[in-house]
């Protein structure tokens, strides 16, 4: 603070009852106090915003949050992050944000722009630093030039790419400073962390010195959450809790005035922001199992998915009950949490992700068995999350559970855990199950649950069934195959497996025959037909199987690609547009069904794969003509063959069907008698001496 001293050795000098010198000391004054409130209002608007008093100068910036909706899980249209300071703090030099814990970003929403390419727009001095699919709202900055002039500064805000393991980056680019500086570009880059265990989005905002040093007294933030380039969800929703939550900042000031050297100083404030109507935020997290093996008594290795969908509430708490037997030669040894620490290979569970849409690449991690009935779940990625749950193993009930309880607030889309080894089927028909209970931070609880069928199709006693006809069945032969394998019930099925016996006692298949230029036509020379029988007769699949190239393939059946084409031109001809596609549609479907669909003949087997994944099977009938291409042939001397067909299902049942077939005698071969030539009676009558003469 300027102070102007004025030292009057006469005492009596006011006193003077002259004239002349009153009213000079009088203009004296004047001139000194105008003098003194000409500097205060210089000060003040300068950009040195302090006085000469340095210690004494203030710094004192403050934090302001605005949205046009607060509604938990909902995204806002214009969520306004305000920083003002006094015109006589010290300079804003920059400021660190703490965002409310849960108030996520999803860095997907939109494309995302590199510092190089906003760096090269900026040194151009463009109007637009990045695409404009990145953009994600805009910046007004107010800065006062002269005593009552205040200008407006405004720019453009980018979702960033990240830089090394950051998360993403907030790209701030002001292409013209305007009266400042004409011509001038200003590029902030402000990297982005997450907080803790995922409680938070931290970042960074430093001014440039074009701004702090004219005394910026207010920055306007404007975040548009609704932003979706990319058709991943919004850029920013509320938090999924109705916890009291704030925007905390740290403000960094400088001073670097005239009468003195530069000086720093810090500032802190912070603005409340808590989310309303949890009431309406979905929350409805699945589970989903998948063992290894369905046979019975088999030891099984078990993933579990827990998955959910974009904008509902995280979850805090959650228990998985499994409701099968225990395999307890592979429960493990116990680990502390030293152990666990340095590895706990020793007491491994099972392995651990979570996928977040917050995080570029999911968290990795593993499941631990600890003592005292513990568990230990550990993630580690670009944060670290480490949860301590417990687990309850009843062997004689056949049941166990894992319970975890204090998980941040961090959106997860799903939580996969594989290699769990604890578990055997059971020996016998019974109906497992696998549940979730779970409760979130916003106050909802919910559960899931999935049957485990250990009785294919869960009908105890019945068995699909599998006919075989071989013609001929004799021993040694070459023959056709008629196989039919037929469910219990309709089922979605993934692939089946048809074998044809064990070693010498199989039917055995060449495929030399097909290699040698027999199959010279274009579809190749049919020797067969599959069909797919589905549970409605417009589901069932019929195909031709053909040699062609050296190879079986399946192909189209001729009778339903006429029928298909016909109601085609039909339904043309009938000028109804709905109809037509439709036809259309059936005849493409039907054709990339087909395409899909692979028959393999090798060895001893038959391998069916690519069955249309929406069709419930009723029936598969495979039939190869193999005696005409010399494709099959019997076994030499086995009095039967066992045919045995292995299907799996879409939910990864196994299911297997056996059915014996018994061989006839081969045909003796008829042996052939060398025919003798035919002599003349001459040749076997007596040789007689000749005589010459009398």
């Amino acid at each position: 603070m300027l102070t102007l001293k004025m030292t009057v050795q006469n005492q009596d000098i006011f006193r003077t009852r002259e004239p002349g010198i009153q009213y000079k000391l009088l203009l004296l004054l004047i001139f000194s106090v105008a003098v003194s409130v000409s500097w205060f209002a210089f000060q003040g608007l300068s950009d040195a915003a302090c006085p000469n008093d340095v210690p004494k100068c203030g710094f004192s910036p403050s934090i302001k949050v605005t949205s046009d909706t607060t509604q938990a899980s909902a995204a806002p249209g214009d969520l306004v992050i305000r920083v003002k300071k006094p015109l006589d703090n010290f300079n804003l030099t920059g400021f660190d944000l703490s965002m409310p814990h849960g108030l996520p970003g999803n860095i997907t929403a939109t494309p995302r722009c590199s510092h190089s390419q906003a760096q090269a727009a900026a040194d151009v001095h463009a109007k637009e630093a990045c695409n404009a699919d990145t953009k994600v709202g805009y910046i007004e900055t107010k800065v006062r030039i002269s005593l009552n002039e205040v200008i407006t500064i405004k720019g453009s805000l980018y979702n960033g790419a990240p830089v090394g393991n950051e998360p993403g980056r907030l790209i701030t680019y002001i292409p013209d400073l305007g009266e400042i500086a004409d011509n001038e570009s200003v590029l902030i880059s402000s990297p982005m962390t997450i907080r803790g265990q995922g409680d938070g989005i931290d970042t960074k905002v430093e001014i440039p010195t074009e701004l702090w040093d004219f005394n910026l007294f207010q920055m306007d933030i404007h975040i548009n959450g609704k932003t979706n380039t990319t058709g991943t969800g919004p850029f920013m929703i509320n938090p999924t809790h109705c916890s009291p939550g704030s925007f905390n900042a740290k403000f960094y000031g400088t001073y670097g005035g005239p009468f003195g050297s530069a000086t720093d100083k810090q500032g802190s404030g912070s603005a409340t922001y808590t989310a309303t109507g949890c009431g309406g935020v979905p929350f409805n997290p699945r589970i989903t199992v998948f063992p290894s093996t369905m046979k019975l008594g088999a030891a099984t290795t078990m993933t579990t998915e827990i998955s959910q969908s974009f904008g509902e509430a995280a979850m805090r708490d959650m228990s998985i009950s499994f409701k099968m037997p225990l395999n307890l030669k592979a429960i493990p040894d116990p680990c502390t949490a030293a152990e666990v620490a340095a590895g706990g290979a020793k007491c491994k569970i099972a392995d651990l992700t979570a996928d977040s849409w917050l995080l570029p690449a999911p968290l990795t991690g593993a499941i631990y068995f600890g003592e005292a009935g513990k568990t230990y779940m550990s993630l580690s990625g670009l944060i670290n999350v480490s949860l301590t749950g417990s687990i309850n193993i009843d062997a004689a009930k056949g049941s166990s559970g894992i319970s975890v309880s204090g998980m941040p607030p961090m959106p997860v889309t799903k939580i996969t855990a594989s290699g769990i080894s604890l578990f055997k089927n059971p020996s016998k028909c019974t109906q497992g199950e696998v549940s979730l209970s779970a409760s979130s931070h916003a106050g909802h609880t919910s559960s899931s649950a999935q049957g485990l069928n250990f009785c294919p199709y869960g009908e105890p006693g019945k068995t699909p069934k599998l006919k075989v006809r071989l013609s001929p069945n004799r021993r040694r032969a070459y023959t056709n195959l008629k196989a039919e394998f037929k469910p219990v019930e309709p089922v979605k099925l993934k692939s089946l497996t048809l074998s044809m016996g064990k070693k010498k006692e199989a039917v055995k298949a060449s495929l030399k025959r097909l290699k040698r230029g027999r199959a010279k036509t274009k579809r190749g020379v049919k020797l067969g037909k599959l069909i797919v029988y589905g549970r409605k007769s417009k589901k069932t699949v019929r195909t031709e199987l053909r040699a062609k190239r050296g190879k079986l393939v399946v192909v189209t059946d001729r009778k339903s690609l006429k029928k298909l084409k016909r109601s085609v031109r039909k339904a043309k001809k009938s000028k109804s547009k709905k109809r037509y596609r439709r036809s259309r549609k059936a005849l493409s479907s039907y054709r990339k069904t087909v395409k899909k669909i692979k028959l393999r003949v090798k060895r001893s087997k038959i391998y069916l794969k690519g069955i249309p994944k929406k069709v419930k099977v009723k029936r598969v009938l495979i039939s190869l003509k193999g005696k005409r291409v010399k494709l099959l042939r019997n076994p030499k001397k086995a009095k039967s063959v066992t045919f045995t067909a292995k299907v799996k299902t879409s939910s990864n049942q196994s299911v297997t069907a056996q059915k014996t077939v018994k061989l006839k005698k081969a045909k003796k071969k008829k042996k052939r008698r060398k025919k003798k030539a035919r002599s003349s009676s001459f040749d076997h009558a007596p040789s007689v001496p000749i005589q010459s003469g009398p």
